[in-house]
């Protein structure tokens, strides 16, 4: 079932406060006594580690310009590898926003919004430069409107009572009691492959839409039975609502 959302003012502004912090953010290397380190778990706040030599300034600012040039050439995969050069060098809040939007510009938004969160999660400092302070800002506005582009779907094996002994999502093993868990997804085609006893292997491709919630089915066909009876079909959420999904339920996939 698809389902279609209205982005709020709050989402609306926030991506056009995050295209304004990328055109005019200036990352204050040469002004900022430490770095931030970077921030692996959500939530953590981290205290900064050793000043940056004016050595690695000079290589992290050198790899934002390349990022920023291949940006601009349509190279979004060249230009997050240079903003990942510089926030391993910086980690502060403009290097991370870098990488964050060059990750949703590739559509892989579910790694985008960690990133983005991450920001959160750099130690806060009283003399940031009004850079870091927007970046912040943009960085909450684009977890935001992240969160309303992922889709969030659970499968449902067809006929009833099928049980499956492997499951992979574009090549990942995953377990097969996983199946019953509303899943992240990034809005694209995505590659799934079941095995069950007594069934033939399926193997589909299920394109996942911009924000989708619900259910999608997927048939077996049992062994012995000529192919090309397997099928996939949206199906309603057994409550009823926008996919039942609860935030602590949810597994990410990039």
């Amino acid at each position: 079932m698809r389902y279609h959302f209205v982005r709020s003012r709050a989402v609306i502004v926030g991506r056009c406060a995050t295209l304004a912090w990328l055109a005019a953010a200036v990352i204050h290397f040469s002004h900022c006594p430490s770095a931030y380190a970077q921030a692996p778990s959500p939530g953590a706040v981290e205290a900064p580690p050793a000043a940056p030599s004016e050595a690695d300034k000079a290589r992290a600012r050198a790899a934002v310009e390349r990022g920023d040039a291949y940006g601009r050439a349509d190279a979004p995969n060249r230009a997050l590898e240079q903003y990942r050069i510089a926030d391993r060098i910086m980690g502060v809040p403009t290097t991370r926003m870098r990488v964050a939007a060059a990750l949703r510009r590739l559509g892989r938004l579910i790694e985008a919004r960690d990133s983005a969160r991450g920001v959160a999660a750099i130690a806060l400092r009283p003399d940031e430069p009004q850079a870091f302070v927007t970046a912040r800002r943009a960085a909450t506005q684009l977890v935001l409107a992240l969160q309303r582009d992922i889709a969030v779907v659970r499968v449902v094996l067809r006929p009833a009572g099928v049980k499956p002994t492997r499951v992979l999502l574009d090549g990942k093993s995953l377990p097969p009691a996983s199946l019953a868990t509303p899943i992240e997804l990034d809005p694209r085609a995505h590659l799934w492959v079941i095995d069950a006893p007594g069934y033939q292997p399926l193997k589909k491709s299920l394109q996942v839409r911009n924000g989708q919630r619900g259910a999608v089915s997927l048939t077996m066909v049992a062994a012995g039975v000529e192919p090309g009876a397997a099928s996939s079909q949206p199906v309603a959420p057994a409550d009823g609502g926008a996919g039942g999904v609860s935030p602590l339920a949810w597994v990410g996939f990039g």
